[in-house]
C-alpha cells in the first residue's frame, strides 16, 4: 500500500500543480482557460478518489486487526493503534476532501463573477497545502499501519498449532 500511495499522492500533486499553472497562466491566455477548469475538476476527483482509498484501507485493516486479536486473544493495544491512525488520518482526509470541493465551488462563482477571483486562488492554494500536508501525514500512517499489520502476522505464524487452537472460541 506504501508504493500505491506514494504514487497516487504523487500523481494529485503534480494535478493539482498543472491546476495552479493552468489558472495562472489562464488569465492571460483564455484559449488555456478552459483546460483549467477540466484539469481542475479531475483533479478534485482524483483527490476525493486518493482520500477515500486511504478509509477504505485504514476501516479494512482495522477490522482485519480486531478480527486477529478477538479470535487469538491477541493484545489489545493492535486494535488501539489502529483506532490511533485512523483519528489521526480521518479528520485531516475529509476536511482536504470538502476544501478541494470547495475550492471547485468557488471556482464556478469566480467564473461567474459572483465572487472575486483572488478569492479562489486563494483557496486552492491553501487546498493544496492542505492536501500536501495530509498525504504526507497519510503515509507516516501507512507506514506505521503496515508495520502493525506485520507484527500482527508474525504473532500469528509464531504460534503453534495447538497454541490457536487451545485459545480458539469454538
Amino acid at each position: 500500500m506504501q508504493i500505491i500511495f506514494i504514487i497516487l499522492a504523487t500523481i494529485n500533486l503534480l494535478a493539482f500543480g498543472a491546476t495552479l499553472i493552468l489558472g495562472f497562466i489562464g488569465t492571460e491566455y483564455l484559449w488555456l482557460f478552459k483546460y483549467h477548469v477540466r484539469v481542475g475538476l479531475l483533479t478534485a476527483l482524483f483527490t476525493c478518489v486518493v482520500h477515500s482509498i486511504i478509509f477504505t484501507h485504514f476501516i479494512g485493516s482495522g477490522l482485519s486487526v480486531k478480527e486477529a486479536v478477538l479470535a487469538n486473544n491477541l493484545g489489545l493495544d493492535y486494535i488501539q493503534r489502529t483506532r490511533l491512525f485512523k483519528s489521526k488520518v480521518f479528520p485531516l482526509a475529509l476536511f482536504s476532501i470538502l476544501l478541494t470541493i470547495a475550492v471547485v465551488a468557488m471556482g464556478s462563482a469566480a467564473h461567474t463573477a459572483l465572487i472575486s477571483g483572488w478569492i479562489h486562488t486563494v483557496f486552492a492554494i491553501l487546498a493544496v497545502a492542505l492536501n500536501a500536508i495530509t498525504f504526507f501525514i497519510e503515509h507516516r500512517y501507512v507506514k506505521e499501519n503496515t508495520k502493525l499489520l506485520n507484527r500482527v502476522k508474525v504473532e500469528l505464524m509464531e504460534r503453534t498449532p495447538s497454541d490457536l487452537s487451545s485459545e480458539s472460541p469454538n
